[in-house]
């Protein structure tokens, strides 16, 4: 069987779906689950949860064990929106907080489909007026009853990986506006080189980058020293850079040596806001 992000059942029914989305929401929030709990979470019967169960399984979603199930951080898990999101979450708060301070009543800005830029949207509403351009729904629908912003969605195809409307039509979309700042973020900064796990989302955030006049780059330290597979470019093209304090002082000299202002954003201050 093809191998499929864990929250897209597109052969299902839509109870199938809903229920199958259901556990594994119940498995992501607490790794394992009875089939008694699943039982009264879906208000099903015994019989259709171990079915649900044995067909997870097969597919390589989840682990059916005795009396219940279990999921472990494969990277199918990994590869979902809804765990991306959590991954270093505190680091990604205290980015997003700092970021803001870039932000200006007025700002049209563009906002690319990362997880991180979503944790920034919700930033937004405290810099109203603003214009927001984005092809990630999640973004879309934290802002779509915000007022003071003005949204504009890219078209495409839905891919459900980053949860945005991708390729061709998407990247024609953003050729036709022009934007303050850019927020984006990246799979990986290897040295100075920027670098992405997917290449169709190389496309689309270059699409995004070059219709900006300032780009400012956000992304947790753990990304900072590794690598992915694609090329985006070079370091020398942001002019902001904003990471928190797990990156190391070296890692800071390299980003600042190839010309961005880099800031810090500090993890602690957001845990004692909070």
């Amino acid at each position: 069987m093809a191998k499929q992000d864990i929250w897209d059942f597109p052969d299902c029914s839509i109870a199938q779906r809903r229920r199958f989305r259901r556990i594994m929401s119940v498995l992501f929030e607490k790794g394992f689950a009875t089939v008694d709990e699943l039982v009264d979470t879906l208000g099903v019967s015994r019989m259709t949860v171990h079915r649900d169960l044995d067909d997870l399984d097969s597919r390589g979603t989840l682990t059916k064990v005795r009396g219940g199930a279990t999921v472990g951080r494969t990277e199918q898990f990994e590869s979902s929106w809804e765990y991306r999101t959590r991954v270093e979450l505190g680091r990604k708060q205290a980015i997003a907080a700092k970021a803001i301070e870039y932000v200006e009543p007025g700002d049209s800005l563009m906002l690319d489909p990362s997880t991180t830029a979503h944790i920034f949207s919700k930033y937004l509403v405290s810099k109203t007026p603003l214009k927001v351009v984005t092809p990630n729904l999640h973004i879309i629908n934290e802002l779509a009853d915000v007022q003071g912003i003005e949204l504009h969605s890219l078209g495409g195809v839905y891919d459900l990986h980053f949860s945005a409307f991708m390729g061709a039509h998407s990247e024609l979309s953003a050729a036709s506006f022009r934007v303050d700042k850019i927020f984006m973020s990246t799979a990986a900064i290897s040295g100075r080189t920027v670098c992405h796990s997917q290449a169709r989302a190389i496309r689309l955030d270059r699409a995004l980058f070059e219709v900006a006049r300032q780009h400012i780059l956000i992304l947790d330290s753990s990304k900072l020293g590794n690598s992915a597979l694609h090329v985006f470019g070079d370091v020398s093209e942001w002019d902001i850079i904003i990471t928190d304090d797990g990156a190391t002082e070296a890692e800071l000299d390299v980003l600042r040596g190839a010309g961005p202002e880099v800031i810090v954003a500090k993890v602690a201050d957001v845990a004692e806001s909070d």
